[in-house]
């Protein structure tokens, strides 16, 4: 069972789950950007509300599940993850646990740079924020570098930095000086505009574009987790592994069934 089957057959297992401890439950069985499940009240969990997050086919997508983190971390809710037993090889927990901690929210760590994870929002610069921001093409694939010594994050490709920014940039505005290009699409013309220290360049579809400069996407900084309220989420947060006639729960050394830990 993989995919939407696997996430649909869960959510509606796990209703009809916390409904039996007495809770009440609003499922997002839309798509919309809510939580998959909101359990209220009950004793299902140790919190007045708590988010349900289904991830099935999304366990090989840490940015998408990283976005469920932020969101919990702004509302005081609990935050659970439900896996179907047979995710990812066989071992999904592992696989939450490989974003989570050793490092957390970052890819790996090498020679005390963090690797990290990438949104899929493009990153953006100018005073509205409007602009997205380019590398020229051909010099590979970016990705970024967090130098949590220094506080800065370094955007490289093909073995070369492309340009770095203070990390406080990220949740600020980024200047267009401080990168090599950006654009800005002009719906009214259809055209693409961009910018750099060479000067204006327009061009009239995005293929063209694509063929001279490569998107950035924005990435997820690490220390933004690292506040009161990203701590709590992350120290309250569980797992719920669905197997074909068990639901099993973590945190506990090892999984055990869910209905003996109510």
């Amino acid at each position: 069972m993989t995919g939407d089957l696997a996430h649909g057959y869960i959510v509606e297992r796990l209703i009809g789950l916390f409904e039996e401890h007495g809770a009440t439950i609003e499922a997002n069985r839309n798509g919309s950007d809510a939580p998959d499940i909101l359990v209220t009240g009950g004793d299902a969990f140790d919190a007045e509300h708590t988010y349900v997050e289904v991830e099935s086919s999304t366990l090989t997508k840490p940015a998408h599940i990283i976005s469920k983190v932020e969101r919990a971390i702004h509302r005081p809710y609990k935050l659970v993850f439900a896996v179907p037993a047979d995710g990812y090889d066989g071992n999904p927990v592992r696989r939450l646990d490989s974003i989570f901690t050793d490092p957390p929210f970052a890819n790996r760590i090498e020679n005390g740079l963090h690797r990290m994870y990438v949104k899929r929002e493009a990153l953006t610069a100018g005073m509205f924020s409007e602009e997205a921001v380019l590398i020229p093409a051909g010099c590979g694939n970016p990705e970024w570098v967090y130098d949590p010594d220094f506080e800065t994050v370094a955007c490289r490709a093909g073995g070369e930095e492309q340009f770095e920014l203070a990390a406080s940039d990220l949740t600020d505005i980024i200047e267009t000086d401080d990168v090599p290009a950006h654009y800005e699409y002009h719906r009214a013309s259809g055209e693409y505009i961009v910018k750099s220290a060479d000067g204006v360049e327009t061009y009239d579809s995005k293929e063209a574009l694509q063929e001279e400069y490569t998107q950035v996407y924005e990435p997820i900084l690490p220390r933004k987790f690292d506040s009161p309220a990203g701590r709590r989420t992350l120290s309250e947060l569980e797992y719920l592994i669905v197997a074909d006639n068990e639901v099993y729960r973590r945190p506990f050394p090892q999984p055990v069934p869910f209905e003996e830990t109510v």
